[in-house]
C-alpha cells in the first residue's frame, strides 16, 4: 500500500482514457512524501476537496496525527543525510537506527490504512 496505489484506485471508476492518463501523469509527478504537500493534493485531484474534507473528518485522530508526525521525521531524516557522504555527518546529524525506521514506517502504514478504510466507507474507493 502506497499514497500512489491510493490515488491510482480512485481513477479506477474514471471512464475517459484521457482523465485515466492525467490522474497517471499526477501520480507520475509526484515524488515526495509529505502529506500536504504531495499526498493530499493529488487526493483533492482524484475525489475532489469536498472528498478529502470528508476523510480528514472521518479519520481516527490519533491514527492520522502519528502517521503525520512519521511522515515529518522520515522527511527529516532524509533530507539531513541527502546528498552528504556517510563520512561527513554530523552527529547533530544522524542516521536513524533501524528501530526508528520501522516504527516511522508502521505509523505510516497504519494511517494509510485509516485513509483506505475511511475512502472505501465514503466509496471513493
Amino acid at each position: 500500500m502506497s499514497m500512489d496505489d491510493i490515488v491510482l484506485r480512485c481513477g479506477r471508476r474514471l471512464k475517459q482514457p484521457p482523465n485515466v492518463a492525467h490522474l497517471e501523469k499526477i501520480v507520475e509527478k509526484t515524488w515526495g512524501f509529505d502529506y500536504n504537500k504531495n499526498f493530499r493534493p493529488m487526493l483533492m485531484q482524484a475525489v475532489g476537496f469536498v472528498a478529502v474534507e470528508k476523510i480528514e473528518a472521518a479519520i481516527d485522530g490519533a491514527k492520522f496525527a502519528k502517521m503525520l508526525a512519521a511522515l515529518g521525521n522520515l522527511k527529516t531524516a532524509r533530507n539531513n543525510v541527502a546528498h552528504t557522504y556517510v563520512k561527513y555527518l554530523t552527529p547533530t546529524a544522524p542516521i536513524p537506527a533501524p528501530g526508528v525506521t520501522t516504527s516511522y514506517f508502521n505509523d505510516i502504514y497504519d494511517g494509510l490504512v485509516e485513509v483506505e478504510t475511511v475512502m472505501k466507507g465514503l466509496k471513493l474507493i
